[in-house]
This record gives structure tokens, C-alpha cells and sequence, in this order.
């Protein structure tokens, strides 16, 4: 994987774009883009230990309140794409922010930067509540300063020597 930080905050992946991520127009859809960072968004969280199974048994989730992706260059089928994601501080009561960066390999071109704010909610209810003592004990570890939230994706992309 050439796609690294090494502030542990930050987790990577990497994945290939695939032909149910191709559009009309021949490159990667900004739909399958969206389906990329939550899919890099869970198995951080579950590499953090908050999966599925700890939402339903506290019924709380974090749920995207905010989106948005600023695409800055198409990909294609076969290629490579790294996505690097990490945690922001929000008021540490009902929010968080998460932040990704998806490159190509090949080039380390800069294909999207994208920003959610997540919110906790009751899962039976979905009504805003506080996060639970383990969301908290898990996720604000892993959490970034909003000062530092915006990291340059260069100290991202390093090729192994």
C-alpha cells in the first residue's frame, strides 16, 4: 500500500475502481465516489471498535448530517485509488467531523477532498442524543484538532522507497 501517514490518526485504504463504479461518461461515477468514503468511514470506525453490532446494543448511531465532495479529477476503470480518512473534533457531545482525501496511485493525482459532520442520534428513535461514554472514549483518541483538520494530501502519498 502506498498510501500512508505516520500519524496513526489517519486510516487508510486502498481500492480498485470497478465497472459498477463507471458512468456514462466512462470514468468513475461521483456516486460510487460517496459509496468509497463511507465504506473507508466504517471500517475505520470498526478498526476503532465502534461497529454495527456496538450501534445496535447502545442504540446510538452516527449519522451524516452534512456532506460534501469536491471532485477534482476523474478516474477510470482498473485504476488504483487510495483514500485516506480521519476524525475531527466537534463539540464532543452530538458531533464529529470526518475528513477524506482519494488519490490515484499512479500519479498521486488529488481526486476528491470530502467532509461529513456526523451526528449522534437514537437509532430507534433517530432523534440528536449525546454520544454514549464508549463512542467517546473510542473516537476522541483518534480525533484531529479542526485546526488540523486539513491536511495536505502530500504528506499522504509517499511511495515506499
Amino acid at each position: 500500500m502506498f498510501l500512508a501517514s505516520c500519524d496513526p490518526r489517519i486510516f487508510t485504504l486502498q481500492q480498485q475502481v470497478r465497472e459498477e463504479d463507471i458512468d456514462a461518461l466512462s470514468h468513475t461515477n461521483n456516486l460510487a465516489y460517496a459509496r468509497i468514503c463511507e465504506r473507508a468511514a466504517w471500517a475505520h470506525s470498526c478498526a476503532l471498535g465502534i461497529d454495527l453490532k456496538m450501534y445496535q446494543k447502545l442504540d446510538r448511531a452516527i449519522v451524516v448530517s452534512v456532506a460534501e465532495y469536491n471532485y477534482l479529477a476523474p478516474s477510470y476503470l482498473g485504476e488504483n485509488l487510495c483514500i485516506a480518512t480521519w476524525l475531527v473534533k466537534g463539540d464532543s457531545r452530538l458531533s464529529l467531523g470526518r475528513r477524506f482525501l482519494i488519490t490515484r496511485e499512479m500519479d498521486q493525482a488529488l481526486l476528491l477532498k470530502g467532509r461529513w459532520l456526523g451526528v449522534c442520534t437514537l437509532m430507534s428513535s433517530g432523534k440528536l442524543c449525546r454520544m454514549p461514554p464508549e463512542f467517546v472514549s473510542s473516537y476522541t483518541p483518534a480525533m484531529l484538532e479542526a485546526a488540523d483538520a486539513e491536511i495536505p494530501y502530500q504528506f499522504l502519498c509517499q511511495k515506499p522507497h
